[in-house]
C-alpha cells in the first residue's frame, strides 16, 4: 500500500475496533494468581493509594533471561514484565522457583509504571521519578521494599 492508503486503512481499522486488544489471558485479580487480590490491595490500593481498578495482568510462563539466567523473562523480551499502553495491561513472567509467588515477579514494578501513568500521564519507562527510590544492587529501592512486604505476607 502507498502512504495514503495505509493511513486510510489504519483509520478505518481503528474506527471499526480492529486495533490492538487486550489478550484474553490478561485478567483481573479474581481470575489471576492465588492471593493476587491481596497483593493488589496492598500494592495498588494501600501503597500507591489508587482507587480505580489496576490494569489487567497476563501471567506467562517465563523463559530464562539472557542477561541473567537466574530470572525468568517474558518470552521474546529481555524483561521480567511489561506495562503496555493503549490498551493498558501488564504482562508478567512467572517466578522461576515458585510460579505462584508474586513477590518474585515484576508485579510491583509494573504496577508502579501503571500508577505513574495515571498520576502523571507518563509511565516513566526511564525510571527517573522519585517514586522509584534509589537504584541499588540491581533493584529499585521502593520496589524491593514492596516485594519484601509481599514476601513477608507469604505472597
Amino acid at each position: 500500500m502507498r502512504g495514503t492508503e495505509w493511513v486510510c486503512a489504519a483509520v478505518l481499522a481503528a474506527m471499526a475496533g480492529c486495533g490492538p486488544t487486550i489478550p484474553s489471558d490478561a485478567v483481573d485479580c479474581e481470575h489471576g494468581m492465588p492471593r493476587q487480590c491481596e497483593a493488589e490491595a496492598l500494592v495498588w490500593n494501600q501503597m500507591f493509594r489508587e482507587e480505580a481498578r489496576p490494569p489487567p495482568v497476563e501471567w506467562v510462563r517465563g523463559v530464562p533471561c539472557r542477561t541473567n539466567a537466574a530470572y525468568m523473562c517474558v518470552p521474546e523480551r529481555e524483561a521480567l514484565g511489561v506495562h503496555w499502553n493503549d490498551p493498558e495491561w501488564i504482562e508478567l513472567a512467572e517466578d522461576r522457583t515458585d510460579p505462584t509467588r508474586i513477590s518474585g515477579s515484576a508485579y510491583a514494578h509494573e504496577l508502579m509504571h501503571a500508577h505513574l501513568r495515571r498520576k502523571y500521564a507518563d509511565s516513566d519507562i526511564d525510571h527517573k521519578r522519585a517514586e522509584w527510590g534509589l537504584y541499588e544492587n540491581g533493584f529499585w529501592q521502593h520496589i524491593s521494599e514492596i516485594n519484601q512486604q509481599l514476601e513477608s505476607d507469604g505472597m
